[in-house]
């Protein structure tokens, strides 16, 4: 859709996300502390629906930019979701350190506003992985419940796609690249969404046990 960029193109490649918006939706939410995470969850998806439309022109302009912003105010929400507990702080300063070293490759293409917004987007990423691998690697611990798996897995997917981009666009193109950016992200976005459902539930049944 970048080549021939259209308001129907980008609406048509909303709905996806829109519809996984109304699924959350579906599950339930107050301001309620048991509802905080589904919240969280909700407002990651919400804000990534502007980032989905305005990357359809990600080649005029400075909407590209405008994007990036928006699936940054997302991956803080992802975050936030995620949770900092157990933190973990040496895998995360390992994965900040590989994505400065990203940044150091995809640094050469960038100019102007890009340098530094897509560091500071890179840095929002790494705080989701570190977050989504440090969560999983509880499993071990009995810490991690499968709704906090399936998001993990769903940011890790995420940020997968989001890799493909960057190196795409800034180090060397690949085959199927637009394919694969967007199936690792709706994959990303529908393990999250999914990562809601009967979370009441399990915690009621933690409680009773």
């Amino acid at each position: 859709e970048a080549n021939d960029p259209t308001v129907k193109a980008a609406i048509i490649k909303c709905i996806p996300v829109f519809c996984l918006c109304l699924f959350v939706l579906n599950q339930g939410m107050s301001l309620q502390q048991e509802d905080l995470y589904k919240l969280k969850i909700f407002m990651g998806l919400l804000f990534s629906l502007p980032g989905d439309f305005f990357l359809v022109w990600e080649f005029y302009g400075n909407f590209f930019l405008y994007g990036v912003v928006f699936f940054a105010i997302a991956h803080v929400f992802y975050s936030l979701a995620l949770g900092f507990s157990p933190l973990r702080p040496i895998l995360g300063v390992i994965i900040i350190s590989l994505i400065g070293v990203v940044y150091y490759c995809y640094l050469p293409n960038l100019e102007g506003l890009y340098v530094p917004i897509i560091a500071i987007y890179m840095c929002i990423i790494g705080v989701v992985v570190w977050r989504a691998i440090a969560r999983l690697l509880s499993l071990d611990e009995g810490k991690c419940k499968w709704s906090q798996m399936i998001a993990s897995f769903g940011a890790l997917i995420f940020g997968l796609s989001d890799f493909i981009l960057g190196t795409n666009k800034w180090i060397v193109h690949l085959p199927y690249a637009r394919v694969l950016i967007m199936v690792t992200y709706w994959i990303g976005q529908m393990l999250l969404a999914l990562s809601t459902v009967n979370l009441g539930i399990y915690k009621l049944q933690e409680k009773q046990n």
